[in-house]
């Protein structure tokens, strides 16, 4: 059997086989001649209780009641003999009897024997085991028990430790295969768990009450399980996540190559004309630098956002943490904003906060992050319309509203404002790199805050927010 259970009943059930077989050859080649033996002994033990009863008896009658008493005692019969009887003991161990012949002897202690004795009494052919003792009166006591008795005897010894021996083996039977089963089936459970594991299924799962090793075992199996499970996902998002990095970086080459090729064939065809003599007068030449500079400070300002965003993802950017207080710092920037639109037909309304909020952060970076919201904002409002900046704070949570009135961003792409390089399907006409919402929205995942922008009735709105702490 290949099975543990098939090995382990297998081994269960040769144990006790081996067990029984061993008590079979001892009661087929040691336990008569035990026996024997120990019926030997006996009768040489009631030897001095003869001497007794034939000292002490008054009568014949009396005396033989006494030795018929002790032969029941072993199960036989005492016969007393005189020499007158013709019944002697000579040098050669051979005891002749008028109806009997010796045909074996037991060997007992000292140089004493007991002798078997085929006979005519009762019947043809009985067997007795002799033993003779010479008592004090000069007499021989002949102690005899039949053979045919003790050999009953044996045999149903030998009939009982056969069925006891078979009830035994089928015990063994069931019992093992109790044990068995319970020791197998955990193991067969755990066996299945590493065919899943070997095929990367983790929908088996180790159930049982057991304390011991096979317990223990089925325990390491489901941590096994979990850790590996959790491993192979974590590996397949990394690969995933690879894959994606790789077709952003292709994307982001294209978009970047696509977004410098514009302002680089404007400065060519202007430089081209400028080479050739087309342009004859001082002041449409003058137009003609203007054009060249305002395209290569745009491709500038590109590179350096491209820059900052690289560094942001990268992970390399080092954050320069201060603690800023938030009110005064949007009081700083609406001052700055209010200046900047004070000689434009786009307004501003701020509303602020009364108390102190303060914040760990790279005062730097969190200003370009919010700078670039409101640019945005400022970007693609309608002429004549207002940004509202409002603060909100409740339970030491900072809510920054920043909200234009203009177009609104199909649903489907709301997401996507903060993506590199994404401008809109309204910002054709608009100035801007696509980039100034990205660098915002790794400054915010730095600063571990929440944005998320909306539609409105009127525009968009960019909502910030901040934990914050009422004490620097």
């Amino acid at each position: 059997m290949k099975t543990i259970r098939g090995k382990l009943l297998v081994s269960f059930v040769g144990l006790v086989v081996l067990i029984f077989v061993l008590l079979w050859l001892g009661t087929e080649f040691f336990v008569e001649s035990y026996y024997y033996r120990q019926k030997v002994s006996t009768m040489q033990r009631r030897s001095g209780q003869i001497n007794t009863a034939v000292q002490l008896s008054e009568s014949p009658v009396e005396k033989l009641k006494d030795l018929e008493y002790l032969g029941y005692n072993f199960e036989g019969k005492i016969t007393i003999y005189n020499d007158e009887s013709g019944i002697v003991i000579s040098d050669d161990d051979i005891l002749a009897y008028s109806q009997g012949t010796i045909i074996d002897y037991i060997e007992v202690a000292g140089a004493e024997k007991a002798y078997v004795l085929e006979t005519d009494y009762p019947v043809n052919d009985t067997k007795w085991l002799v033993y003779g003792d010479r008592i004090s009166t000069g007499d021989i006591a002949l102690l005899q028990i039949p053979i045919a008795a003790i050999d009953q005897t044996i045999e149903a010894f030998n009939a009982f430790l056969m069925a006891i021996g078979g009830i035994i083996i089928m015990l063994t039977l069931i019992i093992a295969g109790i044990i068995t089963t319970d020791m197998t089936r955990p193991i067969l459970k755990l066996t299945r768990m590493a065919e899943s594991l070997r095929q990367l299924k983790f929908d088996e799962v180790y159930i049982g009450k057991r304390q011991d090793e096979l317990g223990q075992l089925g325990e390491s199996f489901n941590e096994l399980s979990d850790q590996l499970e959790m491993t192979i996902n974590a590996l397949q998002y990394e690969i995933s996540k690879d894959k994606e990095m790789d077709l952003l970086r292709k994307q982001f080459i294209a978009q970047v190559s696509h977004e410098l090729q514009t302002p680089l064939s404007i400065i060519k065809g202007y430089v081209e004309a400028l080479e050739d003599g087309v342009v004859e007068s001082d002041e449409e030449r003058t137009d003609y630098y203007n054009i060249i500079s305002d395209e290569s400070n745009k491709m500038s300002t590109m590179i350096k956002d491209l820059l900052q965003l690289s560094e942001l993802e990268s992970g390399s950017f080092r954050a320069r943490m201060v603690p800023i207080e938030l009110g005064n710092f949007f009081d700083q920037m609406s001052k700055d904003y209010e200046t900047l639109l004070n000689h434009s037909n786009i307004g501003l309304v701020y509303g602020s906060i009364k108390k102190e909020a303060w914040l760990m952060a790279d005062q730097m970076k969190l200003e370009q992050a919010f700078r670039n919201m409101m640019n945005n904002a400022i970007k693609y409002a309608n002429n004549g319309s207002q940004i509202s900046l409002k603060l909100k704070l409740d339970d030491q949570l900072l809510t920054v509203c920043i909200e234009n009135e203009g177009s609104r961003i199909p649903d489907d792409d709301l997401a996507r404002i903060f993506e590199s390089f994404y401008k809109g399907k309204n910002s054709e006409m608009k100035e801007g790199t696509g980039i100034g919402l990205a660098v915002s929205a790794q400054v915010f995942k730095l600063h571990k805050i929440k944005y998320f922008a909306k539609n409105t009735d009127k525009g968009v709105q960019m909502v910030v927010k901040i934990r914050v702490n009422e004490e620097e």
